[in-house]
C-alpha cells in the first residue's frame, strides 16, 4: 500500500460500461482492501490489490502432486459431470424447439394488426 501526497494510477482497465456504485473494503482476503463496483448492466466487479502471482504460486507448494489414482478420479468426475451438463442441453434443446414449434403455429392462425386507442382526456382551469 502506497501511502504518497500525490495519488498515481498503478492499474487501469476499460469496462465499456457506465457504473453506478463503487466502494473499496475487504472482499475475499483479509489482508487486501478491494475496490468492488457495479455497472447499469448488472455486472458487479472487484479489483484487488493482492499478487495473484504469489497465490497460484503458494498453492502449487502446498499441494502434493496428485497421484494417478487421483487423477482418473478426478477424470471420471469431470466426464460424468460433462455428460450430464450435455443431457441437460439436449433437453434444453427439445423444450426449445418445441416452445419454436408452438410459436410458430400460434402466430400462423393469427393475424397482426394495428390497433387505434381513443384518448379520453380533459383540462380544466381552476378559478
Amino acid at each position: 500500500f502506497d501511502v504518497s501526497a500525490e495519488p498515481r494510477a498503478i492499474f487501469q482497465k476499460s469496462i465499456q460500461e457506465s457504473i453506478t456504485s463503487i466502494e473499496v473494503g475487504v472482499v475475499a482476503n483479509p489482508a487486501y482492501e478491494e475496490v468492488v463496483l457495479a455497472t447499469y448492466a448488472g455486472k458487479v466487479l472487484s479489483y484487488t490489490s493482492e499478487p495473484a502471482v504469489n497465490q497460484a504460486l503458494e498453492l502449487e507448494r502446498a499441494a502434493p502432486p496428485p497421484s494417478m489414482k487421483d487423477r482418473e478420479k478426478a477424470s471420471e468426475a469431470k466426464n460424468r459431470k460433462v455428460q450430464a451438463l450435455r443431457s441437460e442441453l439436449d433437453k434444453l434443446r427439445e423444450r426449445v424447439s418445441k416452445e419454436k414449434e408452438k410459436y410458430s403455429k400460434m402466430s400462423q392462425e393469427l393475424i397482426a394488426v394495428q390497433t387505434q386507442f381513443k384518448i379520453n382526456d380533459k383540462f380544466s382551469l381552476d378559478g
